[in-house]
């Protein structure tokens, strides 16, 4: 007799045919407390407890996230630029925000694409739910009814259409996040 595990962090995503035929096991996510131990234990990348706290809160119970946010200094600090450049919004488009937008698209663009995507994707996750960002990152503006969290839900559906398809085929995403900030100064100016 042969036992096989599914493991999907998305089960509405595996084939219903599939599913039908699985038992279900869920897991809560590890506790904060937990991930910092593991990674404390494993030694994980340079000894900056600040880094280890915001990559522990970031990664929300998923160990191998905090290891790889520990580990990819670079994309923590074009993270954390992110959410100081949208506490703002809506910030306008004056020439030295255009260039600090643009100067963050063009530092996300050369990161790694899925890590990247998925932080903004929890970032997204927290506006919606109107969550704050975890310490020391500052949070946008809240917003103020169903109608502009269904705008930030749109934008963000199109966010990653837009991402995929010049992934696909190997267009400069830079285009795509400052495509991003125009949407986010759209729905926050709308409030």
């Amino acid at each position: 007799q042969t036992v096989l595990f599914l493991i999907s962090h998305a089960i509405t995503r595996v084939l219903p045919t599939i599913r039908s035929r699985c038992r279900l096991l869920r897991f809560d996510r590890l506790a904060d407390s937990d991930v910092q131990a593991v990674l404390s234990h494993r030694n994980s990348g340079p000894d900056d407890a600040e880094t280890h706290a915001l990559a522990v809160a970031l990664a929300q119970g998923r160990v191998g996230e905090a290891q790889a946010l520990v580990n990819d200094p670079d994309l923590l600090e074009v993270f954390a630029t992110f959410c100081h450049l949208t506490s703002s919004l809506p910030a306008g488009t004056s020439a030295s925000v255009q260039t600090d937008r643009l100067t963050w698209a063009g530092a996300a663009a050369r990161l790694d694409a899925p890590r990247r995507e998925r932080l903004l994707d929890d970032w997204f996750s927290r506006r919606v739910r109107a969550a704050d960002e975890p310490a020391p990152l500052p949070s946008p503006p809240s917003l103020p009814n169903l109608d502009a969290q269904q705008r930030l839900a749109t934008l963000w559906s199109d966010h990653t259409a837009r991402v995929a398809i010049r992934q696909a085929i190997n267009i400069d995403l830079a285009e795509a996040m400052m495509a991003l900030f125009a949407g986010l100064e759209d729905v926050y100016s709308q409030r």
